[in-house]
């Protein structure tokens, strides 16, 4: 009797396999991170990361003062951190995996597939070894899109309700404010 395999619901992405053990990973505290709080594995491919990361940074425009452009999520930015608190945490890229960072893990996911996303653009090249993101190069601008829970991300730390238009999809897009 031949047994079913089971592929993870999230290494398929818009019917494409992905070829990585980590869609949102982190590295240990203290390990030379780069675009920590970005999207994905550190800077990804496209911007110099190692081969097999998935991330969402792509090159910037040449002749820009930081070299690369990065999606950040209220998600990323806590789930990095919990990784590098709890190396083999869920999705931390760590062996054996335990369900820490879980909770940030979802969060990350969810936020990423309903479109809760901003970009930034990142320096790729300045190290991070603190294992704690850099709000002021990750945090969200004004006017950027955010979660209701996520407003804290916000660089003034303020948002408001979207306007119905722009809830369609997302019932619950704030706007960041000045």
């Amino acid at each position: 009797m031949m047994k079913a395999s089971i592929v993870h619901p999230l290494k398929t992405l818009f019917g494409l396999y992905v070829f990585s053990t980590a869609l949102l990973a982190a590295a240990p505290a203290l390990a030379t991170e780069y675009c920590f709080g970005a999207v994905g594995q550190g800077c990804g491919t496209f911007a110099g990361g190692p081969l097999g990361s998935v991330a969402t940074c792509l090159p910037n425009l040449p002749g820009a003062r930081k070299d690369t452009v990065c999606q950040v999520s209220g998600g990323s930015m806590t789930h990095d951190p919990c990784c590098a608190d709890h190396p083999n945490g869920e999705w931390c890229g760590g062996s054996p995996a335990t369900s820490e960072c879980r909770a940030e893990w979802n969060r990350a996911v969810s936020r990423f597939v309903w479109g809760y996303n901003w970009r930034r653009n990142v320096d790729s090249k300045k190290a991070n070894t603190t294992g704690n993101v850099v709000f002021n190069d990750y945090c969200a601008p004004a006017t950027a899109g955010v979660h209701k829970n996520d407003t804290n991300q916000c660089c003034s730390r303020r948002a408001d309700p979207a306007p119905f238009w722009l809830k369609a999809g997302r019932p619950d897009l704030y706007i960041c404010r000045e």
